[in-house]
Order: C-alpha cells, then sequence, then structure tokens
C-alpha cells in the first residue's frame, strides 16, 4: 500500500483497516507523490519512521530520476519497491519520463542485488579472515630483544607493538604483567611476539 499524499491519520486508518490480515502479506510503501520527485525532497528516513510506528514491512514506490534512489532506499530497509518502467522514456505522457527503460531498469535490480549483498547479517560472529587480520595488524606482547629458550622473562624483554613475526596464540598486552618472572619455552628474535604456549606456569 502506497502513501503518497496520505497524512498520519490516513496511514492510520488504512492500517487499521488490515489489521485482520497477516502483517507479512501487507507491505506500507514510502512514496513522494511529486513527478519526478527532486533528491532533496525523497525523505527516505521516512522509511524507518514506517517500521517503527506500524510494525509492519515497508518498501518504496519512486517517482525520481536518480539512479541511487531506490539502491539507498533497499540500504535503509526497503522489502518491496515500485518502480516505473517503459519502453521509451521519450514518449508523451506525465510518467514516461520518471521511469526507466530496460537498460537502467536492469542496472537498477543489478545495483539493488550488490546492495542486498553488501548488507550482510546484523549479528556480529566470528569471522575468520577478520580474526587472521586482527593477528596480523594488531599489537601484541613482543620480545624487546632476542630471548634464548629457558630466560626468565623481565618487564625489560618485553615490548608492545606490531610484530615482526606473529605467531599463533600471541599475548594480549593485558596479560604483560602475568609472564614477568616466567620461563620461556622457546627462543624468540627481537621484535617477534610471544607465544601464550610457550611460556611455563
Amino acid at each position: 500500500m502506497s502513501t503518497g499524499m496520505a497524512d498520519t491519520n490516513d496511514i492510520d486508518d488504512a492500517v487499521h483497516l488490515l489489521s485482520e490480515l497477516p502483517k507479512k502479506q501487507c507491505s506500507l510503501l514510502h512514496c513522494r507523490s511529486i513527478y519526478p520527485t527532486p533528491a532533496q525532497d525523497i525523505n527516505l528516513s521516512r522509511l524507518a519512521w514506517l517500521k517503527a510506528r506500524y510494525g509492519m514491512q515497508v518498501g518504496y514506490s519512486d517517482h525520481s530520476i536518480e539512479s541511487l534512489t531506490v539502491p539507498a532506499a533497499v540500504a535503509l530497509g526497503a522489502e518491496v519497491i515500485e518502480k516505473h518502467f517503459t519502453l521509451d522514456e521519450t514518449r508523451p505522457g506525465f510518467d514516461h519520463h520518471i521511469s526507466f527503460e530496460p537498460r537502467k531498469f536492469r542496472q537498477m535490480v543489478d545495483q539493488i542485488r550488490e546492495v542486498e549483498c553488501m548488507l550482510g547479517v546484523a549479528e556480529l560472529t566470528q569471522d575468520p579472515e577478520i580474526e587472521e587480520v586482527k593477528r596480523r595488524m594488531s599489537r601484541w606482547v613482543v620480545a624487546a630483544r632476542p630471548l634464548k629458550i629457558g630466560h626468565v622473562v623481565t618487564e625489560k624483554d618485553l615490548e608492545v607493538k606490531r610484530p615482526s613475526k606473529c605467531n599463533l596464540n600471541p599475548i594480549p598486552p593485558s596479560n604483560l604483567e602475568s609472564i614477568v618472572g616466567r620461563e620461556l619455552k622457546n627462543s624468540y628474535c627481537q621484535g617477534e611476539a610471544l607465544r601464550s604456549t610457550e611460556v611455563t606456569g
């Protein structure tokens, strides 16, 4: 259902009439009934307002001539899109010049799919690729000088920096003090990250 030209009371009344239907069967489409709609009047922020107020699936009915409008609407939560289609945008009539010809329509769909891919998932999950970058790029406890196997660690032996060689199981800066006074199970080059599994105790 398009909300073009409707005020809040109109939308409230329409949603009430639809209340007996399952919400998944209904969509509220943000719409600006201006032909064409200038960029400054598109107001895509309305999508979030509709979603919050009515708790329904939202979409966007586009009357602009901007190529970015629909992909931006999808990025902001639009799940249904209405876009006028024409075979010739130069034909007479008020809506041909706000419609997309096949090539532009295909481009719009491709951009939507790309945005959907970019959106990913909201939940923060462990990403093996990012974990590897974090291991290599973060600052860890490293040897301030060459250290030999069996050496008892002192504070002067340690630095916190991005290592020249980052091993598996590096020691975070927050654990630096906990390894002082402990014996090394391996030798380390200057700048190499110490391994938590190679410190005794």
